[in-house]
């Protein structure tokens, strides 16, 4: 049963979020990477990642060989650059969080009728170290539950009895079919990001806030200081751990470090203590 017992709604004079269609925002940028003079390889994924003493030797699926001076690794939470450069060879469990989402199409009269489209919704309900959410967008909802993957048993019946739970709260008929599932690193834990000639950015390094599992943020703002820092080294001719520790990890923690570690932090008090969390707010 769904009982609501305490809700809040919270209003901000400022944009807090954009609700876009991932496939749409992703087409967005690489079309803004390829005005700017970057090369689209498509249909081809990294399967191997060489570092030499004088450059970075990228072996593709075709077997194409790519050659750099540096890498910057923004390739997601299974990063094969990570992988094959010893960064990381794997992710501890405790650190992962686990996201299934589905897609509930809808004609605009009656989303408006259901959800204020201006408003973001959270669910707090038997989701352990996590929550359910249901995101209006111009003809869908976004619809999904998250948690901590140790946390989390039988996500997929987790997200069916979310879905029924919102049929029944609003009045509709979520049939749901298709659902995609994310594995999300927690941010705020210690970790390495860079080695010789390599740097990781984005879900890659683990930048995700722990507390709402965004990550796009992160991701954009870390690989805006991996390329600049990439600028500096070229500029520089160094391109050694040491330097791309002091010029990218040192600034990366600067910006937004100290905030993923107190939103770890957060994660768990909360969690831990709902009911005050619902009075604070």
């Amino acid at each position: 049963q769904m009982c609501i017992r305490d809700s809040i709604e919270w209003y901000s004079s400022d944009y807090v979020g954009i609700s876009t269609r991932r496939d749409k925002f992703d087409a967005f940028l690489t079309k803004l990477a390829v005005e700017k003079g970057c090369e689209l390889i498509d249909n081809s994924k990294v399967v191997d990642v060489i570092v030499k003493k004088d450059k970075v030797v990228c072996k593709l699926s075709d077997d194409r060989l790519i050659e750099g001076i540096l890498i910057i690794g923004a390739d997601g939470v299974n990063s094969i650059v990570a992988k094959k450069t010893g960064i990381r060879t794997r992710w501890n469990a405790s650190e992962l969080g686990l996201c299934l989402e589905t897609t509930y199409y809808i004609d605009k009269k009656t989303l408006e009728k259901i959800v204020n489209p201006e408003i973001f919704e959270l669910y707090f309900i038997n989701i352990p170290l996590g929550y359910g959410w249901v995101f209006p967008k111009k003809s869908s909802l976004s619809l999904g539950i998250g948690g901590a993957l140790t946390h989390v048993r039988n996500p997929k019946n987790i997200l069916m009895n979310f879905c029924l739970k919102i049929s029944k709260l609003k009045k509709i008929n979520l049939k749901i079919s298709q659902y995609h599932a994310h594995l999300i690193p927690a941010g705020g834990f210690p970790r390495r990001y860079v080695s010789d000639r390599v740097i990781l950015a984005g879900d890659a390094a683990g930048f995700v806030d722990p507390l709402t599992g965004e990550g796009i943020y992160y991701a954009m703002k870390s690989g805006l200081i991996a390329a600049e820092t990439c600028v500096n080294a070229i500029e520089n001719n160094e391109t050694s751990k040491t330097f791309l520790e002091y010029h990218y990890s040192k600034i990366c923690e600067k910006t937004f470090g100290k905030d993923l570690k107190i939103a770890l932090d957060l994660t768990y008090k909360i969690h831990n203590h709902l009911n005050f969390f619902f009075k604070v707010l």
